[in-house]
């Protein structure tokens, strides 16, 4: 007999990152948002889009986690 491991519900994978996002968000202490950054990418923000501005070229993330 072979496991199977069951997809998550979209439902349940949004709670989980939201619960992560909120961990997050107490250690903020007193900045206004966090920038998350996994694999030396910013790869998203609790609570707003991030966009980066070289002088010449805006910047956003490709991927979100």
């Amino acid at each position: 007999m072979r496991n199977s491991i069951k997809p998550k519900r979209a439902a349940e994978t949004e709670s989980s990152n939201r619960k992560n996002l909120e961990k997050l968000f107490l250690k903020k202490d007193d900045a206004d948002d966090i920038i998350i950054v996994k694999n030396n990418f910013i790869t998203d923000t609790s609570i707003a889009n991030i966009a980066l501005y070289n002088g010449g070229n805006w910047h956003t993330p490709n991927k979100h986690f």
